[in-house]
């Protein structure tokens, strides 16, 4: 056997698909006894990340018996940033080499999670349930039908032949439990059953750095608990299928129940606490799936339907004005604590979704794959002033890509070609207030290629390329009452040409990878804020340069080395007619209130006790460096608001028996109880201890 045999058996044991098995135990023809079975391959998780796009990919089973949460592991991915507005359940913005917001998209099993209804969102979901998550930076396959502009995330769920439970609680500080539950059950040799669940629930009564008057009216500095930030929320899936048969691999009917009730503690950039705004969701959705491949040894196919019915509440309507301590300060005549209209409304969506994957095999070395993703989203308002226009949008996304593979498959060539339809009716607001109907169409193409070049076993390089394409959505293009968000029909889709070349170094104790990334961004969507009003217009333009690098090293047989660095240089190319200034004055510098400079660590210690039992310990630490809120060539240096330095270490420890039966973590997140801010004057939680108990039942 040579070595890089060996090395691939001793790696990855399991889930070696495809595989090629060199011998068999047992006699052959003559007689004869095989001393040896050799099986090669690759397992989910190296080939997913080497696809020729540019690729992280993390296995979260190696932290199911963790406390962490999906959004943890993913703010730890090199080339990721995520910033939270406060604990669990707050808002996150992702940022995958440079963009962000609407700019990156998500998924759950190739399916756009926004049409799965609430509580699927990735900072609340449970490790526990997925298998792993892949995070495409700027080049995003044709699988995944979408207008994503900076890249795409997609959770991959645990999918398992055999039956098993899991079962697991956590608690945390700050009133905080994490349940969740997932299994499978057969039932006779025809069916089986998947059941999914999870609830959450947090007072995120952490306490944060505030100003409050005290008994003789002037202004006193207090550290005080939070006292309206309580979210909870739940989601409880059932799946019904069929064991693979000869005209099917899956069918399966699918429905899930979701929700989430939520106290919204204060305004964007935490100046003003609110203590009665409430936002809640309820969803009920719906699907069949229908996979088959090798339909005549060439064709696969891979069909899903779904319907989803959301219904949103959202109530601002105290007259109260409110001081950090929960007190009442005052009494409004009009408005709600927003500033904006006294509102109790209830939003009904309903979304209807069809996706068909399909693959045509050539020849050996030529694949042909396609993608077509049909929706259609329709909302209803209980305000009389909205109920006449309700907004509709169907949006069309089809893909198709030509692979293929040259030189004994050491050379791999991706070429895609996507198109964009996108047709919206709603309301327009005039400046006087009266609403009247609008309607708009849009559609656009894109295309992309990526190239993979195995040099060798252990060396692989890839080069890839998109031009990238984000259509406006409802609220861009049509604004919204309730939130005094004036239409802009005119907007157009934001582009940008994506670019990144990739290098992969993989030997039997380390590993390293080099991504450097090249992003040119057109007719970006932006609201500048006004004290009145927002629109949202073609105002942005901006170039993105930099580099990430990953790096894992077995030290020693029980002790593992992790580290990563992102550097992103983000300089505005916006000319002064576009942004409205006076000047060019702004142009190429780097755009502010974005992290240019982050990295992260994990030492693991792993240590097998007798043969059933297992310790782990680990310490991890993320660094990201100080930045402007605003523009670096403004004002004096010595008064510039800026986000600071942030440096958090966390430590924690495992213990599992019976092949991890069960098992026992504990952690403790922020050790030195740092003031952690992700946004300029938004605290996050302080140090924290968690908690979490896990059974497995295989």
């Amino acid at each position: 056997m040579n070595a890089a045999k060996a090395i691939a058996i001793c790696l990855f044991p399991a889930a070696c698909l495809p595989f090629i098995v060199s011998g068999q135990t047992g006699g052959d023809s003559s007689g004869r006894q095989l001393q040896r079975v050799i099986v090669t391959g690759l397992s989910k998780v190296r080939a997913a990340r080497e696809q020729p796009q540019a690729v992280t990919v993390i296995d979260t089973r190696a932290y199911y018996n963790r406390p962490q949460g999906a959004v943890d592991l993913v703010n730890q991915a090199a080339g990721v940033k995520v910033r939270q507005g406060g604990g669990l359940g707050s808002y996150a913005d992702y940022y995958i080499n440079g963009l962000s917001g609407r700019q990156v998209k998500f998924f759950l099993d190739g399916i756009p999670l926004n049409y799965l209804g609430a509580g699927l969102n990735l900072n609340i979901l449970p490790v526990n349930i997925i298998d792993r998550i892949e995070i495409y930076k700027g080049v995003v396959p044709v699988r995944l039908g979408t207008d994503a502009l900076g890249g795409a995330i997609d959770i991959i769920t645990r999918r398992s032949a055999r039956d098993y439970l899991d079962l697991s609680y956590a608690t945390s500080s700050f009133h905080t439990h994490r349940i969740s539950l997932n299994g499978k059950r057969s039932i006779g040799s025809r069916f089986y059953v998947e059941a999914t669940g999870f609830y959450n629930y947090s007072k995120n009564d952490y306490t944060v750095d505030v100003t409050i008057p005290n008994v003789y009216g002037n202004p006193e500095q207090l550290r005080l608990p939070e006292f309206h930030n309580r979210f909870e929320n739940y989601y409880s899936g059932l799946t019904l299928g069929m064991r693979p048969k000869k005209w099917a691999d899956e069918l399966a009917l699918f429905s899930s129940l979701s929700g989430l009730a939520q106290q919204i503690p204060n305004n964007l950039d935490m100046t003003q606490p609110y203590g009665k705004v409430t936002n809640s969701l309820n969803s009920w959705n719906n699907g069949i799936k229908y996979s088959k491949t090798n339909i005549g040894g060439r064709f696969s196919i891979d069909l899903y339907l779904g319907i989803n019915r959301l219904r949103n509440h959202y109530i601002d309507t105290s007259l109260n004005s409110y001081t950090w301590d929960g007190k009442i300060a005052a009494r409004r005549l009009t408005g709600g604590e927003t500033y904006a209209p006294v509102q109790d409304i209830i939003t009904t969506h309903v979304n209807h979704l069809g996706r068909l994957t399909a693959s045509y095999r050539i020849g050996d070395h030529t694949r042909l794959d396609g993608n077509f993703i049909g929706s259609s989203f329709t909302q209803e308002e209980n305000d009389p002033k909205t109920a006449l226009y309700p907004v509709r949008l169907c949006k069309l996304t089809a893909g198709l890509g030509l692979e293929q593979t040259f030189f004994d498959r050491r050379l791999t060539s991706i070429t895609s070609l996507k198109f964009y339809s996108y047709s919206d009716r709603g309301y327009a607001i005039s400046t006087t207030n009266q609403l009247s109907g609008a309607e708009a169409r849009k559609q656009k193409t894109g295309w992309n290629e990526a190239l993979k070049w195995r040099i060798d076993s252990a060396l692989l390089l890839k080069a890839s390329y998109e031009y990238a394409v984000r259509l406006p959505e409802e609220d861009e293009l049509f604004g919204t009452y309730a939130q005094r968000t004036r239409p802009n029909p005119a907007l157009v889709a934001e582009t940008s040409h994506n670019g990144n070349l990739d290098l992969q170094y993989f030997r039997s104790r380390w590993r390293l990878e080099l991504n450097g990334f090249y992003r040119m961004a057109a007719n970006l969507i932006y609201a500048p804020p006004t004290p009145y009003f927002l629109i949202y217009q073609n105002l942005l333009g901006a170039q993105v340069c930099g580099v990430d690098a990953e790096f894992s090293h077995q030290l020693l047989p029980c002790l593992r080395l992790s580290l990563n660095a992102t550097y992103q240089a983000i300089i505005n190319k916006t000319s002064a007619a576009n942004s409205g200034n006076a000047s060019n004055n702004h142009y190429n510098l780097r755009l502010p209130n974005i992290p240019f400079f982050f990295s992260n660590g994990e030492l693991l210690y792993t240590k097998l006790i007798r043969t059933t039992q297992r310790l782990s310990a680990w310490y991890n630490a993320s660094y990201a460096h100080w930045f402007y809120l605003y523009w670096a060539g403004d004002g004096r240096p010595d008064t510039k608001a800026t986000i600071p330095t942030q440096y958090i270490q966390n430590a924690g420890v495992s213990y599992a028996i019976k092949n991890n039966r069960y098992a026992l973590s504990a952690e403790i997140c922020n050790l030195a109880d740092v003031r952690v801010y992700d946004n300029y004057g938004v605290q996050r939680p302080g140090r924290s201890f968690h908690l979490k108990l896990r059974t497995a039942i295989l």
